[in-house]
């Protein structure tokens, strides 16, 4: 019998180091992030975006940044946690496909999001489902969660655009129209 109690302690013992060592990597991060902004306000806009795929996660992230915005990207809730928290976010685009710690998918995933209160501020904000295929349940799913949107990828400048606009979010600069403005001068 004195074997279980010991297992249970062992058991404890590694729950309790796993937990030391989550809080230490997300005090690792809140240090690096602060010194990283220099402790002052952003000047335009922030986003996260949350993709496990590199490939994808940078397309998105530089299509966001051609629109003037501030991008964060990461695979890795604890550091997702961190940005979240320390900044208010104008959008999170949540890939469908990500997996939660539980076994969730990318819908789960924004309802966690919803309910943290990860999108805060006084501005608008967007949640923002994206995925390689959308079922219509996968589409119901996001409205339930809170998503403003679904979009498929490859993700284009428009669905982006439109998005972000249908919620009250100003692009802040657009090199494509700056571009246009400035024309030929007379």
């Amino acid at each position: 019998m004195p074997a279980q109690p010991e297992r249970l302690h062992d058991e404890a013992a590694a729950r309790a180091v796993k937990k030391a060592a989550k809080r230490a990597e997300v005090r690792r991060l809140r240090r690096r992030y602060t010194s990283a902004a220099g402790g002052t306000a952003p000047s335009t806009p922030e986003v996260l975006v949350l993709d496990a795929d590199d490939a994808e996660r940078e397309a998105l992230c530089s299509l966001l940044r051609g629109f003037g915005f501030t991008v964060h990207a990461t695979a890795d809730m604890a550091e997702a946690a961190v940005l979240a928290t320390m900044r208010p976010l104008a959008a999170i685009f949540v890939d469908l496909a990500l997996r939660t710690d539980e076994g969730g998918d990318g819908v789960d995933l924004c309802k966690y999001i919803l309910e943290a209160g990860w999108l805060h501020g006084d501005g608008a904000s967007a949640l923002v489902l994206v995925a390689a295929q959308l079922r219509p349940m996968d589409r119901v799913r996001a409205q339930l969660a809170g998503c403003a949107a679904a979009l498929l990828k490859p993700i284009s400048r428009g669905a982006v655009a439109g998005v972000l606009d249908d919620r009250g979010i100003a692009l802040p600069s657009d090199a494509r129209r700056l571009g246009a403005r400035a024309g030929p001068s007379s």
